[in-house]
C-alpha cells in the first residue's frame, strides 16, 4: 500500500494551524488521521495519477491527532464533556467513568478508533436503537485550518438557522481537523440484563420475518432496549462454524 511521506504528531491546537499553512505554502496535501480503522482508504495518500487530484502538489503528510487525546472539561450538570479529536473510545469512556457517565457510542472499531474520527466521517454506533449517530451526540464541534479555528456554539438546542457543526460531520477532513468536540453524555446504567429470543416458523424466512415484525413493534412502542438485533437462522449457523 502507499504511504505517506510525512507524519506529523501536533499536541495542540497551535501545531496543528502552523503543519497546515507550512503545507499549504509547500503545497504538501494533508490528511488528518485518527485510529486508521478505515476500511475505505480515507487515511491514505492521494493516489499517484489520480486526474482528480490538483497536480501541484508536492507530497502527503499524515496529521496523527495521537497526543491529542484528553478530556479537557466535564460539566456534570448538562452531562456534557469537552474532549480532544485524538482520543480512543476506551480511552473515553475510562475517563467518563470516574463521573458515572458514558458517552454509550459504541462502532464496531470502537477500540481503535478516535472522536475526531467519528465526527469527521459521521459514524453510526453499534446500539442502533437509540441515538447512536454520532449527530445526535454533539452539541458543539472545533475545526482547524490553514487560516485559524472556528467553532461551533455550545447550545443545548437552537432553532435559528442551521447548526454549524452539522456541516464539520461527515466532512472527512475536507474542511479542516477537528480537534476537539462538546459531546452529550448520560448516566451510567446501575444494571444490564439480556435475552434470546427465537421464533418458530415454517422455514428461516418465515421465521425471520415473524421477528422483524416483533422487532418493528417493540420500538414503536418506545421501550428502545439498548440493543436490539435480529439475526438470520442460516447466517448466524454459517458464522458459529454450524
Amino acid at each position: 500500500a502507499e504511504a505517506h511521506d510525512l507524519v506529523a504528531y501536533p499536541a495542540s491546537e497551535e501545531d496543528v494551524v502552523s503543519v497546515l499553512r507550512e503545507c499549504a505554502r509547500r503545497r504538501i496535501a494533508v490528511v488528518p488521521f485518527g485510529g486508521g480503522s478505515s476500511v475505505v482508504g480515507g487515511v491514505l495518500p492521494p493516489p499517484a495519477g489520480d486526474a482528480s487530484v490538483d497536480e501541484g502538489y508536492t507530497g502527503s503528510l499524515a496529521l496523527d491527532l495521537a497526543l491529542m487525546d484528553r478530556v479537557l472539561e466535564v460539566d456534570e450538570a448538562s452531562q456534557c464533556a469537552r474532549v480532544q479529536g485524538g482520543i480512543y473510545g476506551p480511552a473515553l469512556e475510562a475517563e467518563l467513568r470516574r463521573y458515572g457517565l458514558t458517552l454509550r457510542y459504541y462502532p464496531q472499531s470502537f477500540e481503535y478508533s478516535t472522536l475526531g474520527g467519528w465526527l469527521a466521517t459521521r459514524g453510526g454506533g453499534h446500539f442502533a436503537t437509540g441515538p447512536t449517530h454520532v449527530d445526535d451526540l454533539v452539541q458543539a464541534a472545533r475545526l482547524v485550518g490553514p487560516g485559524g479555528a472556528s467553532e461551533s456554539r455550545r447550545l443545548p438546542a437552537s432553532g435559528a438557522g442551521p447548526a454549524e457543526h452539522r456541516l464539520y460531520l461527515g466532512s472527512e477532513g475536507s474542511l479542516g481537523v477537528i480537534t476537539e468536540a462538546w459531546v452529550r453524555l448520560r448516566r451510567r446504567p446501575q444494571a444490564r440484563a439480556s435475552a434470546t429470543v427465537v421464533f418458530p416458523g415454517a422455514n428461516a424466512d418465515d421465521a425471520f420475518q415473524k421477528g422483524a415484525q416483533a422487532v418493528r413493534e417493540l420500538v414503536q412502542t418506545g421501550l428502545l432496549p439498548t440493543n436490539l438485533r435480529l439475526v438470520y437462522g442460516p447466517e448466524l449457523a454459517f458464522m458459529a462454524g454450524g
